[in-house]
Parts: structure tokens; C-alpha cells; sequence
């Protein structure tokens, strides 16, 4: 069977930056943050009273959060695309409302969810990938090991998260969140700062997107994933289960290491995630380093949208061969300091390493490379 190697011709995003790839792209470069005080519930009683917001969403009234975000991006979708869509909570708001009024909260059910989205875009299939916050990262993954089966034409992965106050009282109850923006792999980091953000990608083979006259941002050829399976919110300390995930990826790219230019984190801000991504990627390029950067000092964590979000920065970086510096950063962690840097580096390589790790503990790994590579 011939393989079909996977490309990604389309894309658009929205963030608390903005709509449109190219805010979220330049406040990253500039080191400068999205996130400010969340007006649309309470917060006192919280430990945090900031997220990464997008303006003008109307909470409790009319459509969810979600399906709002996802209603704003704009990207040429084909009509046989399969949808993929990658969210953590959907539309929890819907829930929130009906659970506040006495409602019904069936309408909040993420298949039914799934069935909007598949309206809104006007397409046939589709298939919901609910993986806690590596959920985009696996929506694509999996999208493109059909394209490459052939058991698809093209996809569009759609990944949707938002900040509710469920959300919030949960992490603030796990005692996860900082009071404070958070400082992703800083010594004196003290938990995350939520966002929302959706995104979309189209994807197809290669031979596909030249039939169809498209031009390809660039290819998605690595994957993988693990699970520590060994506490429902810890993450295995050791990272050998992300760094197994990575291997995965690196081998199915047919790359090392030393092809990789830059490293797209989960970086959380969290202790023991950012400990054991630290201690992954150390695993992996040993006492080398590689250039490295979370933008959730800027965007929030977003959750299941978290994936889209490094995705398109990856775009951006094999474009404009620069990665961006590490925001909100004053005192690296222990092992942590060789892949950092406040500065924006330059871009030598072809491939980016994407990776995330949620609950659960699922580990999730992608590389994405220039389109003129392999291809």
C-alpha cells in the first residue's frame, strides 16, 4: 500500500489575542501577554481572578461559548472533509445555564455538539476526540493516520475550549492554578492561568492537495502517544512515558533528534507537569537542548485547544524561520534552562516538535515540517 503523507492546507485560529493566526503569532513574538481579569463570573472566591478571554463572547445567553468561537474562523472547508473534533468540556456553559435555571442539560451533550459543528460546516462525518488537554494534538494525529490509510480523503480538525466558571472552580479547587499569570518552566512557578481558543485545520494527502490545485502550509509526518495510566491529575514524574511518546513521533517522521529546530511545549506552569516535560525532553536531547517555548504565558491554558494553538505556531515558525521567546520567564527551572531563552532565536531546522500532556495521564506527540521536506 502506498503511503499517503499527510499536508495542512488550511488553518485559522482565535485567541485572546484576537482572530486570525498572525495576533496570536506576533504577541507571541513580542513576549506579550493575553490574559486579564475575567469579567463574565465572579471570581473572588477563587484562587485566580485572571484568564486568557476573547471579547465579546456573551456567556448564559443564547449560543454557547464554543460554537461562538468556532463560528468566527474562517478557512476554505471542503464538503468531503471528515470532522474531527477535539474539545475537553464543549459547550459546559449550556450545562451551567440549565443546571442554574432548572433546565434541560441534554442540549450540552458533546455529541450533540458534534451534530452542530457537522451543521455549521456542512459536512457528512465526523468523530469526537475528547482526550483531556492533548485532545487537538490527537484529533490531528489521528486525522492523519486515516488520510494516510486512505481511509479518508481530508479532514478538518476542529478544537474548541472555553473559560466557564466550571472550569475554573475545578482547578481552583485542585489547588492548579496561580494567582499570578502563569510562569511556565520558571523556578518559581505556582500553578496555570486558564484561557479559551478554538481552531481549525484542513488536512490531506499530499497528491490530494496537488489534484486539488492547494498549496500545503506544511506536512504533519510524526506521531505518538502514551499513557502513564497512574493517577487521574499527577503526571509520572520520570517522563519516560512523554519521552516514549516522542520517540514514537521522531521514528514514524523517519527523524532524530538533531532534525528537530524547535520544541512547541505543553508547559502548563503547573509544578509537576512542567517537571516532567523538563525531564522528558532531557531524555530525549540530552545535554544538547533545543530551542523551546510555551505560549500559554500568554494565551492561558486552553485546554483541548491547546494542540491547534502550537500547531499554527509551528506554521508560523517554519514561514518565518524564528522561534519565539519564552514569555513571562525570569528564573529557568533546573534542567530547563539549556532549551529557554527570552530572546527570539532563529529557526535551523526543518521539523517542530509539538507535544502536550493531559489528565489521564495521556502523552501526545507531533511532528510538523516544512512542506519541501519528504514531500
Amino acid at each position: 500500500m502506498t503511503v499517503k503523507k499527510t499536508v495542512i492546507t488550511g488553518f485559522d485560529l482565535v485567541t485572546a489575542y484576537g482572530d486570525g493566526l498572525d495576533k496570536c503569532w506576533n504577541g507571541m513574538l513580542a513576549a506579550k501577554s493575553a490574559i486579564s481579569r475575567v469579567e463574565r463570573f465572579p471570581t473572588e472566591n477563587f484562587v485566580s481572578g485572571q484568564a486568557a478571554v476573547i471579547p465579546g463572547l456573551r456567556y448564559h445567553d443564547g449560543e454557547s461559548l464554543a460554537f461562538q468561537m468556532l463560528k468566527r474562523l474562517q478557512s476554505n472547508i471542503p464538503e468531503d472533509a471528515c470532522l474531527f473534533l477535539a474539545t475537553t468540556v464543549g459547550e459546559i456553559d449550556l450545562l451551567e445555564k440549565a443546571v442554574l435555571s432548572g433546565g434541560d442539560g441534554n442540549a450540552a451533550h458533546q455529541l450533540a455538539f458534534l451534530g452542530k459543528c457537522l451543521k455549521l460546516w456542512n459536512l457528512k462525518s465526523g468523530r469526537l476526540v475528547s482526550a483531556a488537554c492533548a485532545s487537538a494534538t490527537l484529533a490531528l494525529a489521528r486525522a492523519a493516520a486515516m488520510i494516510e490509510n486512505g481511509e479518508i480523503s481530508c479532514a478538518l480538525v476542529a478544537a474548541v475550549d472555553c473559560v466557564s466558571e466550571f472550569a475554573f472552580s475545578g482547578f481552583s479547587a485542585l489547588g492548579a492554578m496561580s494567582p499570578e499569570a502563569a510562569m511556565p518552566f520558571d523556578r518559581d512557578r505556582s500553578g496555570l492561568t486558564l484561557g479559551e481558543a478554538a481552531g481549525i485545520a484542513v488536512l490531506m494527502s499530499a497528491d490530494e492537495a496537488e489534484k486539488r490545485g492547494l498549496s500545503a502550509y506544511a506536512g504533519l509526518t510524526g506521531w505518538g502517544n502514551t499513557c502513564d495510566a497512574r493517577h487521574m491529575t499527577k503526571p509520572d514524574a520520570s517522563g519516560f512515558y512523554l519521552a516514549e511518546a516522542v520517540g514514537k513521533a521522531l521514528r514514524k517522521a523517519e527523524a532524530n533528534p538533531d532534525d528537530i529546530g524547535a520544541i512547541m511545549a505543553h508547559g502548563t506552569g503547573t509544578l509537576y507537569n512542567d517537571e516532567m516535560e523538563t525531564a522528558a525532553l532531557n531524555i530525549v536531547f540530552g545535554k544538547s537542548g533545543k530551542p523551546m517555548y510555551s505560549g500559554k504565558f500568554g494565551t492561558g491554558h486552553t485546554l483541548g485547544a491547546a494542540g491547534i494553538i502550537q500547531a499554527g505556531m509551528a506554521l508560523k515558525s517554519l514561514k518565518t524561520r524564528q522561534i519565539p521567546p519564552q514569555g513571562n520567564l525570569r528564573n529557568p527551572m533546573p534542567g530547563a534552562e539549556k532549551f529557554l531563552s527570552t530572546d527570539i532565536r532563529p529557526l535551523t531546522r526543518e521539523r517542530i516538535l509539538s507535544i502536550n500532556a493531559g489528565f489521564g495521564g495521556i502523552n501526545a506527540a507531533l511532528v510538523i515540517e516544512n512542506q519541501t521536506t519528504g514531500f
